[in-house]
């Protein structure tokens, strides 16, 4: 008879092969989920950078506009004081010059005694008046005929009246300021601003004009008192926009155009306190942006104005802003780096997912290879099993017939020697006969479908005794046997079994006057245990893994006989109800053989076999 072909060994790389195979002829590329991956954590990273980069934009635009404003506010408030200095300074030189027009109202002409008592209050006024630098009086002719002037003002002060005609058409028009001059003075060249007053007669006539100068000086010890921030400009404009005034000075700008100003053109000018017209807001100065504030006062024509450059007023802002970015970088970088991270760890599990596929798959391919080998196993382990029963039975009877026949007819012809031989050719064949139904057994034991059922284990190690007690009556054994004993399981096989850990107990405790053999069991939460002990021979531990194999025999010579298939059997039993045995023993001290047996064997069996289909 032809030996069974053997199991095949399937490869790692045959199995991805069959995987490929089966899928189609190519590999289903990995990358896809990774692209879908890069597609969500990329762009869920680009939303949250817009996000974030908007937030930025808005939060620092808010802080501009809220730093420019506050900015404004404070202009506004310098423009306001300023104006209140523009105008208590003007205004004490017009009340100065509205006085000396009085004290020639209703005169023809200006007498010589009239000038002298003006030189008196003029000469008086001005040690009073720390802003005004020299005060004069004219005819309706322009010819001068006072002039008064501070100590600190070198040489006479020549100076026009500003338009002697204007003021004979106009002499009621009130107080006129004029484009500012420059003068020598004993710290060197100084800017005036020139004032003038029409002193009117009898009948209303133009008799004269009384005109003052104001020093700009004045106005620049104010600018450094407020402490204005730096590079910041103060400005005096007359109501045409002509430049009177300018601080820090540059002489080129003086009496230059200036109406293009915001405050000439806008349309957004408001009323404040009914008093003068406010202006506010950003302007070009000379290429540089400045924020600026303009008022008009109420009862002079002139305007002052103050201006800040915006890298100035915005300076705060622009560390703040620096700061606000240089975090949003920041918080942006590692917000990449976290995705980065997140969906490198991420993919790499798709990876591995979509690779545990593939080998799942391939995997269930190798499962059902195996089992159409095992399935081929089975069926030639079934004819083996047939050759076995007959072919083999067939010459070991002819071996035993003729040996037997030898004996009985020719026995006398043959030396001692030769009887000898041929009674060892018997045994040999009766023990032949014996392995070979062993071997059927442990084949039947493997491959029989189990029959579940409840089974009385104490009534069926009862009956299993007495015969063992029939077959030997004279043995004298004691056993102790826990009544009601129970399970489910193949009733037939169970039998096997115990049958053989009886019998083994039985034959090994042959030599004691009173043998002692006892079967107890223990429920615990997943199984019974089962323990079968005896007081005979023992064995020694060190040999106790070759107690269930086939054909191993611990005592072995020793006059206990036996094929070594019996633990072999039981093994397999117990292992195919879901259980397992193991023994425990020492030399002359008897043995211990425990098996367990699950509660509910058909259910084990079931979520055995569908934890075996699921993998």
């Amino acid at each position: 008879m032809n030996a069974p072909a053997p199991a095949s060994t399937v490869s790692p790389r045959d199995t991805f092969a069959s995987g490929v195979l089966r899928a189609g002829g190519l590999p289903r590329p990995v990358a896809e989920p990774g692209q879908r991956l890069a597609l969500l954590f990329f762009g869920t990273y680009a939303l949250i950078f817009v996000v974030i980069v908007v937030s930025i934009w808005a939060l620092v635009a808010r802080d501009r506009q809220r730093e420019l404003d506050r900015q404004q506010t404070e202009l506004v408030s310098l423009a306001r004081a300023l104006e209140e200095h523009v105008a208590r300074t003007v205004g004490h030189m017009d009340s100065s010059l509205q006085f000396l027009a009085r004290l020639l109202d209703n005169e023809p002409r200006i007498s010589q005694h009239s000038v002298d008592t003006l030189s008196t209050y003029a000469r008086n006024w001005l040690k009073s008046a720390p802003h005004a630098a020299a005060l004069s009086i004219a005819d309706a002719r322009g010819q001068s005929l006072l002039l008064v002037q501070q100590s600190w003002l070198r040489a006479a002060a020549t100076y026009p009246p500003v338009a002697v005609q204007a003021w004979k058409s106009m002499p009621d028009a009130g107080m006129r300021i004029g484009l500012p001059i420059q003068l020598a003075t004993q710290d060197g060249q100084e800017w005036f601003i020139p004032v003038e007053q029409g002193i009117t007669g009898v009948g209303g006539k133009l008799i004269g004009i009384a005109s003052g100068l104001i020093s700009t000086h004045y106005f620049e010890q104010f600018y450094r008192d407020i402490q204005f921030a730096p590079r910041d400009t103060i400005s005096l404009l007359s109501s045409d926009g002509r430049l009177l005034l300018r601080y820090p000075m540059r002489d080129e700008l003086m009496g230059s155009d200036q109406s293009s100003a915001p405050i000439f053109g806008s349309s957004t000018q408001t009323r404040d306190e009914a008093r003068s017209l406010v202006f506010s807001g950003e302007q070009q100065i000379e290429g540089a942006a400045h924020i600026t504030a303009y008022r008009r006062l109420s009862h002079y024509p002139l305007l002052v104005g103050i201006s800040r450059p915006q890298d100035v007023a915005l300076f705060n802002y622009f560390e703040m802003r620096n700061r606000v970015v240089v975090g949003g970088c920041l918080l942006i970088g590692l917000l990449a780096l976290t995705t980065w991270i997140v969906f490198h760890d991420t993919r790499q599990r798709e990876l591995d997912r979509a690779q545990l596929s593939e080998i799942n798959a391939s995997l269930e391919e190798r499962v059902s290879r195996r089992t159409a080998e095992l399935e081929q196993s089975n069926r030639d382990l079934v004819g083996f099993s047939y050759s076995v029963s007959h072919d083999l039975r067939t010459p070991l009877r002819a071996i035993n017939g003729f040996a037997h026949a030898l004996m009985e007819d020719g026995s006398e012809r043959l030396d001692a020697q030769g009887q000898d031989h041929l009674a060892r050719i018997c045994r040999a064949s009766v023990r032949m006969g014996q392995l070979i139904d062993e071997l059927l057994n442990l084949a039947n034991v493997s491959r029989r479908q189990l029959n579940v059922q409840p089974v009385q284990l104490s009534n069926l190690v009862s009956d299993l005794f007495e015969e063992l007690r029939i077959a030997e009556p004279a043995r004298v054994v004691r056993l102790t046997l826990q009544p009601d004993m129970h399970t489910e399981g193949d009733e037939a096989l169970l039998r096997n079994a115990l049958s053989n850990l009886l019998h083994n107990a039985w034959k090994f405790s042959r030599e004691q006057t009173v043998a002692e053999i006892s079967i107890t069991a223990q429920s615990t939460a997943d199984c019974m245990n089962y323990v079968i002990a005896d007081n005979g021979v023992g064995f020694d531990m060190a040999h106790a893994k070759r107690l269930f194999q086939p054909f191993q025999q611990l005592h072995g010579g020793q006059g206990f006989g036996g094929t070594g298939i019996g633990l072999a059997s039981v093994r397999r039993i117990i292992e195919r109800h879901g259980g397992r045995i193991w023994a425990e023993s020492s030399p002359g001290e008897g043995s211990r053989f425990i098996f367990t047996l699950p509660h509910r064997v058909a259910v084990m069996r079931r979520r055995r076999r569908s934890v075996s289909v699921d993998s």
